[in-house]
């Protein structure tokens, strides 16, 4: 239960630009010392993790030698982590079909593991890429697939600190996605439905202004498809300023297409072009 918290703490370090590339700089000094394969392994697969969303070239590099070093300690866990997160690696290089493979293949090595959290990082990362292809019933199908794994999970948990974690994935990479999934299906309303679960089941102690540019950019698509522009446009321009604060370039150019979508919607077509060279800057 342990490494559930180590893999959050490390999503979680993924949004934050600075903050990836102080924990990539450390992990790959501790890689040049690194004595063992298990270490060695685990090492290479965080900073697989940490250069998959921002720098994918450098995350390639890092998931082949992951997979000589799998193959070397032939075990089915290690291989899982490799081809899953090679298989992330062409995702976010738009290479789809082969990232499928390698997931697929992934997979099943986490299946013979009979590890809990490879199969469901082996189904969050099926989801993800096939809703990136724009297949949204399977990535609804892997989807469902990890909400029944984590609800089975939590079922034999009898220590709370556990089941937090298992509830912190279950709102972050299982509710989350469903709504991301049902905004692509152009679906408002059965997103909004999962976004708001999302927020009645976050982390106590943290606050609506706590959200992250992602929550918010969809809830910007939210309103937008339901027609309520000004709502939308709040949702986005919040998304916007968080997106700067923390430097992540995909959520500024997400929620900055956003208000100029809005704008052009209200027609006011001179301030979606001031918005689009600020981006443009950025």
């Amino acid at each position: 239960m342990k490494k559930i918290i180590i893999v959050l703490c490390l999503f979680c370090l993924v949004s934050s630009v600075k903050a990836q590339i102080s924990w990539a700089d450390s992990m790959k000094n501790l890689l040049s010392t690194g004595k063992d394969d298990t270490t060695k392994l685990n090492l290479l697969s965080t900073l697989v993790v940490a250069y998959t969303w921002s720098i994918p070239d450098s995350a390639l590099t890092y998931v082949q030698q992951e997979m000589s070093l799998a193959k070397k300690m032939k075990s089915d866990y290690a291989l899982s982590l490799a081809l899953t997160g090679y298989g992330g690696v062409l995702s976010m290089m738009g290479n789809y079909s082969r990232a499928i493979y390698f997931e697929l293949e992934g997979l099943k090595a986490a299946e013979r593991s009979k590890n809990f959290l490879r199969m469901f990082w082996s189904y969050y990362y099926l989801a993800l890429t096939y809703k990136d292809a724009g297949d949204y019933k399977r990535a609804l199908f892997y989807c469902y697939k990890k909400k029944s794994l984590l609800e089975s999970r939590y079922k034999l948990l009898l220590d709370s600190t556990e089941k937090n974690a298992i509830n912190i994935l279950y709102n972050s990479y299982v509710i989350f996605d469903f709504a991301t999934i049902y905004d692509k299906l152009n679906q408002p309303d059965s997103a909004l439905k999962y976004m708001q679960l999302v927020n009645q089941a976050d982390i106590k102690g943290k606050t609506d202004s706590d959200q992250t540019g992602s929550h918010l950019y969809l809830f910007g698509n939210i309103y937008s498809k339901k027609g309520n522009y000004f709502k939308a446009l709040e949702y986005y321009r919040r998304g916007y300023r968080y997106a700067v604060g923390s430097q992540i370039h995909s959520n500024i150019m997400e929620n900055g297409n956003g208000i100029a979508k809005i704008f052009w919607k209200i027609n006011q077509p001179d301030s979606t072009r001031t918005r689009r060279k600020r981006i443009a800057t950025v």
